[in-house]
């Protein structure tokens, strides 16, 4: 979801616009459009939809601020940085959760996928592309999973109970890890050694506690959002951190005029992370 809230802000959204409209994904939740599991567990019939509400046909090089999503190119196993091209395609690639939702096919016939299995904290693209200071917001779920309730060989009344629980939010909740936490986890595991480099790399790191939300909680959008907004308050006190000093000279580009001309004022300041609570 980090592509999808970068390509609102990119394109002029105001943070009470994004609070609005992203609360829809609770009645439009992708979860929703379950298939028949051959290629993903969802259709994504719903997502789509909602994508194209967001974002039309617009493009990324019309965007009032300079704007990149990631995914992963599953036929060559390389990550795939676009800055350009149709909006909504890119950022459809870009949350392809694999096993979840179904990979973006291209013409030549490669598959893109989410980007977070090569690389979940792109922040060494942003920084790669020298422009300002870089803010990594790192939300990558909690270390441990909770196991309470698990077992490796479920009954049928175990697994009802679970998906009862999980999806209908009915009777006491079950602390186990469900099909879709263990792909999404198993997704992260690949870059995580990278994020955790990067996170001592960039300007300012972030890492709002989203303890006890799900990963499909879209009914907690607002919540997170709150918690987003205090952690990054206390964070802009401390900074900068001890010992570091931010960078200060941007190269120019292309990019930069267009955002000074546009917004008024310099584009001295970039987010790069990817969301996971609200891929």
């Amino acid at each position: 979801m980090g592509s999808v809230i970068a390509a609102q802000y990119a394109a002029g959204v105001t943070p009470a616009a994004m609070l609005a409209v992203n609360r829809l994904w609770e009645k439009h939740t992708p979860m929703r459009d379950l298939t028949l599991p051959a290629i993903a567990l969802v259709s994504g019939t719903s997502g789509l939809a909602m994508l194209e509400t967001m974002f039309g046909d617009r493009r990324i090089e019309d965007l009032w601020l300079d704007y990149f999503c990631v995914s992963a190119n599953l036929t060559r196993s390389e990550i795939v940085v676009h800055d350009h091209g149709p909006l909504r395609q890119w950022v459809r690639a870009s949350i392809a959760i694999p096993g979840i939702v179904a990979p973006l096919r291209l013409d030549n016939g490669d598959l893109l996928v989410d980007g977070a299995i090569l690389n979940n904290m792109p922040a060494d693209v942003m920084r790669a592309r020298g422009v300002g200071h870089t803010v990594a917001v790192d939300l990558t779920p909690p270390e441990a999973f909770p196991t309470d309730d698990y077992t490796d060989q479920p009954t049928t009344w175990q697994a009802l109970r679970l998906l009862s629980s999980t999806w209908l939010r009915l009777g006491t909740p079950v602390r186990s890890p469900t099909l879709l936490s263990i792909l999404f986890r198993t997704t992260l595991a690949a870059s995580r050694a990278l994020s955790e480099r990067l996170k001592h790399e960039v300007d300012l790191y972030i890492a709002p506690p989203l303890d006890g939300i799900g990963l499909f909680d879209w009914n907690a959008v607002a919540r997170v959002a709150d918690i987003g907004y205090r952690a990054t308050q206390r964070r802009l006190v401390e900074w900068p951190a001890p010992g570091r000093t931010p960078r200060t000279t941007p190269v120019a580009r292309k990019g930069n005029t267009r955002a000074l001309r546009r917004t008024g004022k310099p584009d001295a300041q970039h987010t790069a992370g990817r969301s996971r609570r609200s891929g």
